[in-house]
């Protein structure tokens, strides 16, 4: 049986691109190709998070 219940590993995951991303930004000694590249990691993170949540939705209705 498939186990869903990580998606609190994914929402982390999924958060901390984004955080890492948004502090190098405001130190501003950076270079923005890799704070976009930590944005890109985190939305397609957030992608996959949805898309697991949405499958496991879909799933639990058809077992009904």
């Amino acid at each position: 049986m498939t186990d869903y219940g990580k998606g609190a590993i994914l929402g982390a995951a999924n958060i901390l691109p984004a955080t890492t991303g948004a502090g190098l930004l405001l130190l501003n000694n950076t270079s923005p190709v890799i704070v976009a590249g930590l944005f890109l990691v985190s939305l397609v993170s957030l992608v996959v998070l949805v898309g697991t949540i949405s499958r496991f939705i879909i799933n639990s209705l058809r077992k009904k």
